[in-house]
């Protein structure tokens, strides 16, 4: 963000996943969201990137959450790990809130903006 930060980080380059789990143990109070990218899932295929993030994810359970768009990815990772899992919603809808209650994830990510007013959300799972 130069036009807010100039160039006091410049430059600084995009940290790695391994790069920032090698910290993580630096900050025992921390948990971190890791983002399945969707780009990534139709690039490679869902078992591809999933299997190859669950192995390196694994000594980090419980301090990694892993958060995507990608139902089908958050699909895989509740039926192949015990990681814990949020689902970024695109929308606010029965549709979803059926597929929020199979899925069962520990989060639910939606812009506020799209939940309705005066009415308390969906439960069983922590708002962000």
């Amino acid at each position: 963000e130069p036009d807010r930060f100039g160039h006091k980080f410049y430059p600084l380059p995009v940290t790695t996943l391994d790069t920032a789990l090698r910290k993580l143990s630096h900050y025992p109070q921390v948990t971190v969201m890791v983002e399945i990218k969707e780009e990534s899932l139709r690039h490679w295929g869902v078992s591809k990137v999933m299997d190859s993030l669950l192995n390196r994810l694994a000594a980090h359970n419980g301090k990694c959450v892993l958060i995507s768009f990608s139902y089908e990815a958050l699909l895989y990772a509740r039926n192949h790990s015990a990681m814990d899992i949020g689902w970024v919603l695109r929308e606010y809808d029965e549709t979803r809130r059926q597929r929020a209650q199979t899925l069962a994830p520990e989060y639910l990510i939606c812009n506020q903006d799209k939940l309705p007013r005066n009415k308390a959300p969906w439960t069983g799972a922590r708002w962000v």
